[in-house]
This record gives C-alpha cells, structure tokens and sequence, in this order.
C-alpha cells in the first residue's frame, strides 16, 4: 500500500502577536495489497447534515477508491478487483445497514454507493458493530475499516468498545472527519482509530481535500510500505521554530531556527503502522492577518511515494491592546525634616469597576433522547423612560441525552455580566440603583428527520 495516509496540522487556528502554535506531521503506510490481499469496509456517513457538495464528494471519492484497488491489484480497471482483495459498503444515519458483502466485481460497489440516500441521525456504534461483523476471524487477509463522517453520534451508544474490540482482533481503522454543520466529534473519533491517531484520523478536510486523499492514495496503494523517508519543514519568515519533539519514529533534526529535517529508515515494511512528528512555531512579526506558518513540507522516499501536505494556516491576531483599569491618580506631599506626623486630606474618590453579574437556570421540558438542543437568551434592561437597552445575547448547544424517553434538563451557571458604567440613565448611582431586566429564551432541537429535496 506504501504510504496509504499523510496529514499535517496546526493548533490553535487563531494566536495573538508573539504566540506559538503547534504543529503535527503523520504518516501512515501498508503492506503491498497485491502480494498482501485485503478485506476492506467502507462505513459511510448518509446522516442528513451530509447533504449536498460533501455527500456528492464522498460518493466520488469511494468510486474512485474502488478503481484504485482494481487497477492496482491486476495492473488494469478491467472491473474486477485481483489478488483475493474485496470491498464491502456500509451506510449509516440513525442506523446502519450493510449495503453490500465483500465484492470483487466494481459495477456492483459503484452501483451500491449510487444508491446511497440520505437519513436523519448519526449512530457510530451501529455502523462499526455492522462493518465489524462482515470480517471473516479466520482469514489471513488485511482487515482495513475507513469510516467518512461529518458530526457527532446522536444516536445509540459510544463506538469505542465495538472499536476497541476491532483492533485488538486486527482491524485497522481509518477515519476522515468532515466538517459537519452540528459540530466534529474529535476527541471521539480518536479513540476509533488505530495508533498513532495522528496518522490514521484526518481532522475536518474539505471536500476538495477529501480528493486530495484519495489521489495521493492512487499513486502510493500498490507500493509495500515505504523506505529511506526524508521530509524537510520550511518555516515561514514570520515564525521561527522553538521546539522540535522526538518523534515515535525515526530521528528528528532542527537544522536552524527556519528548518528541520525528519527521517525514517523504514515504515509499514511489515505491517500498517503510522509514525507523526510535533513541533512548535512562535510568531515574531507584528502583522495580523491569515498567515502559513510553514512555507513548504517536502518528501522522498526510495519507493517515489506521492505525499502533498496541504497548506494550513492560522490567523495571527497584533490588535493595539486597551486597558480598561489605568493607573490612579497620583497624590503628592512631603512630609518636613523630623516631622513624624502629617494629617493630609486626599480627597474625594470614586468606587472603581463598579458592576453586577447574573446567574440564570432554567429547565428545558420533555426533551426527546437523542437530540441536541439549540439554547439562546437574550438580556435588555429596561430604563427609566421604559426603553429597552440590550445587555446580553448568549447561545449553546446543549448535549442530547440518551434515555428511554423524554427528560426534563436543568441547565444552570449561565451568567452575565453588568457593569454599571452600561446604566446610561445613572451612570453616578452605581449599585445603589435599581434595575430592572428582561430575559427572552428560545429553544429548539438541532437534529430532524426532515430533508428538504427541492430543486
């Protein structure tokens, strides 16, 4: 398979001028699938979030996955796959479902995913238990799971023991995570995964990335495994390097403070394994904006593996800071040679950063399991002459809830916070004053069985 995973990331996405920011290199690589045959699953993710450009971009991404694994296991796509290699599709939303057995032939695969069609739900435990059941335990195949998913479990239980189960019996899992629009479930999703995570979880791509996957996999699928790996970093002239950690492979280098060079004498030779390296960058510049902190990532490998780490950036945040507490006043006296008293007046001050802080709770009423809830409060303050001024706006996703039947939640520790100096009616009163508020709440559920399929 050569090297069958890469990817490169940086966190946090946003640092202030002088910040670090930290970055991972992984790889990923596999034994020759001709010489070596494998039983693949495709778990695919057909929850209604998936709808439109990335569900359209996962069905061509697995068509063109499964052509690969034709042409590289008979050196042709004459559609059928060679060298006892199979595929086999599971789909998924609230429950899964086994699309098709391990196949060979590629008109039937192409025609299975074809078929797929969107659902309400996303129920990860489901699609691995079904993906899981199709391996044979006898065969001396490879066992490969690639899950696609864009959001988070809503239904059943955690996947992590069906996963962890499936490891320890030899199953490698993949998993690519796209950007859903009810959030990524990162933390997740790394415990699916075989180890380390960085080489085998690809965090939030693009559709346009998610093809950038699996043409870097059609150059690298009919290699075994990868040897003599050089990949050099070129830092970009706003950052230096400030720290380069021992990677779990390998040997690492800093060569000055704008490059380092890692090095791998062999990977996936034997078996599928992963290697990744963490680094740190510091900003020096004094420029805010969008910014690549590395300005290439290069490498080679005796076998001519293909792998393009995409560029990624981070927004570097130089903003003139305010203080909003400057320093008093100062008062000045003397106090005469040998006198040891002084009676002084300093005169009339003011009770600084005078302010209030609400706490609200409120309990949301029968809601159904396995639904996330969309919370929002709005807070004005009415003034003296009964116009209302807005003083606070808050939102959150409140976690769905996995019970037989509907629950009532209690949500507490929301707060806000009032600074007297926003009373513009008084602003001498200070807390002495009353005031009074408003609080509107909205609330509704964030996942639906409903999907709108007008042209």
């Amino acid at each position: 398979m050569g090297i069958t995973a890469s990817s490169y990331t940086l966190f946090p996405d946003t640092i202030s001028c002088g910040g670090e920011v930290e970055g991972i290199l992984s790889l990923s690589a596999g034994l020759d699938i001709v010489s070596n045959p494998a039983d693949i699953v495709m778990v695919l993710d057909c929850s209604g979030s998936m709808e439109g450009e990335p569900f359209a971009a996962m069905k061509a991404s697995v068509k063109t996955f499964i052509d690969i694994i034709d042409e590289s296991t008979d050196e042709n796509q004459d559609g059928n796959i060679g060298g006892g290699s199979q595929i086999a599709i599971v789909s998924f939303a609230r429950t899964a479902t086994q699309r098709t057995g391990f196949l060979t032939n590629t008109a039937d695969l192409k025609t299975a995913v074809n078929n797929l069609t969107i659902d309400g739900g996303t129920n990860h435990e489901d699609a691995f238990t079904k993906a899981y059941s199709l391996f044979d335990p006898d065969t001396t195949h490879q066992k490969i799971m690639v899950m696609f998913t864009d959001g988070q479990s809503t239904a059943g239980g955690s996947a992590v023991p069906i996963t962890t189960l499936a490891k320890e019996n030899g199953v490698v899992i993949y998993c690519v995570v796209l950007k859903g629009l009810f959030g990524t479930d990162v933390p997740a999703a790394s415990l699916w995964v075989s180890t380390p995570v960085t080489s085998f979880l690809s965090i939030a791509p693009t559709p346009a990335e998610l093809e950038e996957i699996f043409a870097e996999l059609a150059a690298n699928i009919s290699n075994s495994g990868a040897t003599e790996i050089l990949m050099q970093g070129f830092v970009a002239d706003d950052f230096i390097l400030t720290e380069l950690l021992p990677p779990d492979k390998g040997t690492a280098q800093q060569l000055d403070a704008h490059s380092f060079r890692w090095s791998i004498a062999k990977l996936g030779a034997t078996a599928i394994e992963g290697a990744s390296l963490r680094f740190r960058l510091k900003h020096i510049a004094t420029t805010s904006g969008e910014k690549a902190p590395m300005k290439e990532i290069s490498y080679s490998d005796v076998e001519n593996n293909v792998v393009i780490f995409p560029v990624r950036k981070v927004f570097t945040d130089c903003t003139e800071e305010i203080d909003v507490t400057p320093c008093p006043p100062v008062v000045t006296f003397t106090m005469d040679d040998c006198q040891d008293f002084l009676e002084y007046d300093l005169g009339n001050f003011i009770w600084e950063n005078a302010g209030r802080i609400l706490e609200c709770s409120l309990t949301l009423r029968q809601i159904c399991p396995n639904r996330s809830t969309a919370l929002a409060l709005i807070l004005t303050e009415i003034d003296d002459e009964g116009e209302s001024r807005p003083r606070g706006f808050q939102t959150f996703t409140i976690p769905a809830h996995h019970a037989n039947g509907c629950r009532d939640i209690h949500v507490k520790s929301i707060r806000f916070v009032l600074p007297e100096d926003s009373d513009t009616a008084c602003r001498s009163c200070r807390l002495c004053k009353k005031r009074r508020f408003k609080m509107q709440v909205i609330a509704h559920a964030i996942e639906s069985n409903f999907v709108c399929n007008a042209k």
